[in-house]
């Protein structure tokens, strides 16, 4: 089953979205709960030009997303502070994560469905 997660399609918008973040400048960072090969071939499956800096894996974490131990690491291993760091996540369990490590945040609201008073506040908030 595990080995399936590597063949499931993206949504429609993500190669779009991705190469939009690319184009604003900083560096792109992913973070997965499994192994980094897993998000190594994310953006090939909809073929975009990997923009990505680092694949990093929450499995060298003190903990797994959704985590704030999670996202803590990540900004550590990019030697960032969580204030210049932002998450962009259509989870809003991840978004809590790393708003609680200091993160910005973006939601993509995949639903239109309305932000769960769990996951406020977040920076931006994307259809």
């Amino acid at each position: 089953m595990l080995s399936g997660f590597a063949q499931l399609p993206l949504h429609a918008d993500v190669a779009n979205g991705i190469r939009a973040l690319h184009g604003l400048g900083p560096p792109l960072v992913t973070l997965s709960n499994g192994a980094a090969t897993v998000a190594r071939g994310l953006p090939e499956r909809r073929r975009p030009r990997n923009p990505f800096e680092r694949l990093l894996s929450a499995q060298h974490a003190p903990a797994r997303k959704p985590a704030a131990s999670a996202f803590r690491y990540a900004i550590q291993a990019c030697r960032v502070p969580g204030a210049q760091a932002m998450l962009v996540a259509d989870r809003p369990w991840d978004i809590r994560g790393a708003h609680q490590a200091g993160l910005r945040t973006a939601w993509i609201n995949r639903t239109g469905g309305p932000c769960r008073a769990t996951m406020r506040p977040t920076s931006r908030r994307c259809r």
